[in-house]
Order: structure tokens, then sequence, then C-alpha cells
């Protein structure tokens, strides 16, 4: 489904359709059909604090709500952007924040390309932005979050979680 980081490039994916659809005009030819106006950016925000030791991707432990969560009709491809304050129980800690598409979770793949994370114990802000191909259709899409350690029982913090998908 997800075919690159969109601040990378993608081999296999085309630039954006324009916001309208409408085609080129041509220099003896008249404009190209016009298409229905584009959807807008869809954005949920969370400022709830919330942990996990799970080193797979899930929702943050309880109390904290899962996601935030968007359900967009998107075409063949959508721009997710994540943003979050991070942050590892200690120097060696990641905290991973990443996203499912339709309750598919991503895997734990090394240098996974849709995610951000963050190591120490220090706060700190991140954002990640992805492009991806999907199913013309309504989807929702859903932040999901890990820890990763060498060792112990690693805690990831996170807040001020937002979630934005650009159809």
């Amino acid at each position: 489904m997800c075919v690159g980081v969109l601040l990378t490039g993608c081999a296999k994916f085309g630039a954006l359709p324009s916001p309208s659809g409408a085609g080129a005009t041509g220099p003896s030819g008249p404009s190209g059909p016009g298409g229905a106006a584009g959807a807008g950016a869809v954005r949920a925000f969370d400022d709830e604090e919330g942990t996990t030791e799970s080193q797979v991707y899930a929702n943050l432990d309880a109390p904290a709500d899962p996601g935030p969560c968007v359900t967009v009709t998107t075409g063949t491809q959508a721009v997710i952007i994540l943003t979050a304050q991070a942050s590892g129980s200690t120097g060696s800690v990641g905290g991973f924040m990443s996203f499912s598409v339709d309750g598919v979770i991503p895997t734990n793949a090394v240098g996974d390309p849709f995610s951000f994370r963050v190591f120490g114990n220090d706060p700190v802000r991140a954002s990640a932005v992805a492009a991806i191909t999907t199913t013309p259709g309504l989807h929702t899409f859903c932040a999901v979050y890990r820890v990763e350690s060498p060792g112990g029982t690693p805690t990831g913090t996170f807040s001020a979680r937002a979630i934005t998908v650009i159809p």
C-alpha cells in the first residue's frame, strides 16, 4: 500500500493531482474536463499525555485515548502528517509514532519510512510526512506507537499528538 516518503520521493509515486482535476489546455484544443473540488486536509489532535511499553505498534496504554484518528475519503493517493512531543524513559529508549490505515498496523521494519522516532528522555517535538497510495474510498487513519530498547522495560511518552491527512 505505501510506496514512499514524501521528503525523499518515490520511484513509483507520480505527481499529486491538481485539486480541481482539470486537464491542461492544449495549444489548439479545449480545456480538459472539470473535476470536483478536492477535499481539504483533515486533522485530529489529542493533547492528553500517554505512554506505551509495547515493542510492536499499538494504541497508547489506558487511560490515554487511542489515536488520534481521522476518517476521510481519498482518491488513489494521500499525504499523512504526524506530530507529537515524544520521549523515552532513558537515553537508550526510542519512541516511535506511525499510522494505521483501516486498522492495518505497520510492521516494525528497520528504517520504517512512515514513522518518526525519538531517542532519549528529553521531550522532543517531532513530525513525519508520508505519501502513500490508497484504494479510492473512505479510510480511517489512526496514530499508533511503539518503543525500542536494548534491554529492560522501556517506556515511551507521547503528548500533543496530531494526525493530518491530505486526500
